[in-house]
């Protein structure tokens, strides 16, 4: 029916302009079946996402989910029903929902008909940072390598970085300092790396040359670049800080103080 057919027009948009897409949605009128309104469920929780819309409560996806049912997929692999409970894990991500999110997320892999769907990745990579979160780090670099492999596979450049920087992570939060400096520097050499992603690498090399290999030159040298090529002020407050431990470290304990100092006048430092 007309419903369906402005439902599919409206998941095509979703892909490429989310605020399109979720106009489209606000003027269907959705007729009176359970399949429609499933669907309609997944795609204004994805355009919401998509949007920033900060989701208050799971009452539409649950529309979806439960109709699509709580099946891993073992008999049945199906699309929407997957990307139903991937959407469930971005409202729980919202929410602040952990446990919620990586089960919906499990069920979402394990219902899709194909590993190479982008989802299917964007799902490896959510499981990955929750089970890092959590200092899971086998299950956490289970699902990473999933995802880099799945996304080189989808020349998804912005998901390889992402991948990778996680991954450089989970190397760094185990004192794999080797790894984890390897991985940093791959992505300080990828041209499509974020501004954000080449800060926070800065910031967390910084780090694995001061408790890692104790050279408080290089690991000077890092924050310093941090320190350059900050964007937003409300960053600087952990580069004072991270800049005053390597002072400290050094035994350079004047220095140390006025960073510790500086630090601490800046509202967003938490620690």
């Amino acid at each position: 029916n007309g419903a369906y057919r402005d439902l599919q027009y409206a998941e095509q948009l979703l892909e490429t302009d989310a605020v399109v897409a979720d106009s489209l949605l606000g003027t269907i009128q959705l007729p009176d079946s359970k399949r429609i309104r499933a669907y309609y469920a997944v795609l204004k929780t994805q355009a919401d996402y998509k949007n920033y819309v900060i989701a208050q409560d799971d009452s539409l996806i649950r529309t979806a989910t439960a109709y699509y049912g709580r099946r891993y997929g073992s008999d049945r692999k199906d699309y929407h029903a997957a990307m139903a409970w991937y959407s469930q894990g971005c409202v729980y991500s919202d929410m602040g929902n952990d446990v919620e999110a990586i089960d919906a997320y499990i069920r979402a892999k394990a219902l899709f008909p194909d590993t190479l769907v982008r989802y299917y990745a964007l799902a490896e990579q959510n499981l990955g940072q929750y089970y890092l979160n959590q200092m899971m780090f086998d299950l956490s670099l289970n699902n990473l390598n999933g995802c880099l492999r799945n996304s080189l596979r989808l020349h998804d450049n912005v998901l390889t970085s992402n991948a990778r920087y996680l991954m450089a992570l989970n190397a760094l939060y185990q004192a794999h300092y080797t790894e984890a400096d390897s991985l940093f520097n791959i992505l300080l050499n990828d041209p499509h790396a974020s501004s954000l992603r080449t800060r926070q690498c800065y910031m967390n090399l910084a780090k694995i040359h001061l408790h890692g290999y104790n050279d408080h030159s290089r690991a000077m040298y890092y924050i310093d670049r941090y320190l350059y090529e900050l964007k937003d002020p409300a960053e600087v407050g952990i580069g004072y800080s991270v800049k005053a431990d390597i002072f400290f470290d050094a035994g350079q304990f004047d220095s140390a103080y006025i960073y510790y100092s500086m630090s601490m006048e800046c509202p967003e430092e938490l620690y």
